[in-house]
């Protein structure tokens, strides 16, 4: 490939974020950059918007409305931030993958697309989960979750070969 061939996939890309599903993607990036900001992971767990959600305010009105407190085990907003993007960011990919596709006339890379599926649903899994806290009821998730991660990655690995064997 050439120069050329490089500056138009730089702009198939670009004009791809302009596009609804892409302002998306550039929208959770950005909540996921705020996120990172306001909690760092490396940092000592401290209350998320400096205890906001445990104000006295929220506790009572959390009680008047009959919510149950939630488990030591339930994530806090900025992980289920980064959770809940790496499944929409992860949708975007795929969809600029099977654009690829389409555009170089390449049908590889739809294979790249379909690997990347039962990834997507290892995710959901895991979300899934986490959103009941890890309940014993639902623990079947994470051998369906092991098990589509499992097959994602062999199905991308399959995927990759096809289309290195085709360029």
């Amino acid at each position: 490939l050439g120069k050329a061939d490089d500056e138009s996939d730089v702009g198939m890309i670009l004009l791809s974020l302009k596009r609804p599903l892409g302002l998306v993607s550039i929208a959770v990036v950005a909540a996921s950059v705020i996120t990172l900001v306001l909690e760092h992971p490396s940092a000592e767990h401290a209350a998320y918007l400096y205890g906001l959600g445990n104000s006295d305010f929220v506790a009572s009105l959390t009680k008047s409305i009959g919510a149950q407190p939630e488990p030591n085990n339930a994530l806090s907003l900025p992980t289920w931030m980064v959770h809940w993007s790496s499944l929409i960011e992860w949708l975007v990919a795929m969809r600029l993958v099977w654009d690829l596709a389409q555009r170089t006339g390449n049908s590889a890379w739809k294979g790249l697309t379909w690997g990347m599926v039962p990834l997507h649903t290892s995710g959901l899994c895991a979300c899934t989960y986490h959103f009941f806290y890890n309940h014993p009821n639902v623990a079947a998730l994470q051998t369906l979750q092991a098990s589509t991660t499992f097959l994602g990655n062999v199905f991308l690995m399959i995927a990759t070969w096809r289309i290195a064997v085709r360029n």
